[in-house]
């Protein structure tokens, strides 16, 4: 009588399958956890103050508090609020781009008339529409992924542009989705549609808003 034999993987290949199955959903729980939030790194820079005088160093700032940090080359750490500042800047290494901020008077809270002084971040500038934002970090859910395995989904948190319009006149208008965008940028709807469909941009996209505000403020003239 002949027995048939059954053909097994070495064990040696079940331990490396489990060994990559695992270094695949670490990756990917890797992957979720990183992001870049400026706010949480020291940036080389200066910031003008309110008196005009204008102080450089190393800059760490917070948009939740509207306060800006200034370590100076003898280590020594300043702390100035919104109301004390003009502007500032600093070269950002990650994005590798300067980035420009500006103090504005603004009603943080829907249906008050009071304005308090507000840090922006200059997205881009137009003779009739600048935009504006602040970045502030939302909570995701992920799915990590690998070659050989979906893994569980996991809460992160990453980073998101929060866009304002600003006009001539001081007024700012707080962006939400692309609903927003022919009320806010009026007069050209159909050629702004037609902008948008050739390059194919998305006004939720930081990104594309900034090239749809730029060719408003060209074509408008």
């Amino acid at each position: 009588m002949k027995f048939s034999k059954k053909k097994t993987k070495p064990l040696s290949h079940l331990w490396a399958l489990c060994f990559w199955l695992g270094i695949g959903l670490l990756s990917g729980f890797e992957a979720a956890a990183q992001y870049y939030f400026a706010e949480e790194h020291w940036h080389q820079g200066f910031l003008i103050h309110n008196d005009g005088d204008t102080l450089r160093g190393k800059l760490r700032y917070t948009l939740e508090n509207d306060a800006v940090q200034l370590q100076t080359s003898n280590e020594q750490i300043q702390t100035f609020s919104a109301r004390q500042i003009l502007y500032f800047e600093f070269f950002d290494t990650y994005y590798k781009r300067k980035r420009l901020f500006i103090v504005l008077p603004y009603a943080k809270n829907p249906g008050s008339n009071y304005k308090s002084p507000t840090i922006f971040e200059v997205l881009t500038t137009g003779d009739f529409v600048t935009l504006l934002a602040r970045e502030r970090l939302v909570t995701q859910m992920v799915t990590t992924t690998s070659p050989y395995v979906i893994g569980p989904s996991v809460a992160v948190r990453r980073p998101r542009f929060e866009p304002f319009f600003l006009y001539e006149n001081g007024e700012i208008r707080p962006y939400t989705d692309k609903k927003d965008l022919f009320r806010f940028l009026p007069g050209m709807d159909e050629r702004l549609h037609n902008f948008i469909k050739q390059n194919k941009l998305n006004p939720d996209e930081v990104g594309d808003l900034i090239k749809i505000v730029n060719y408003y403020n060209q074509a408008i003239r």
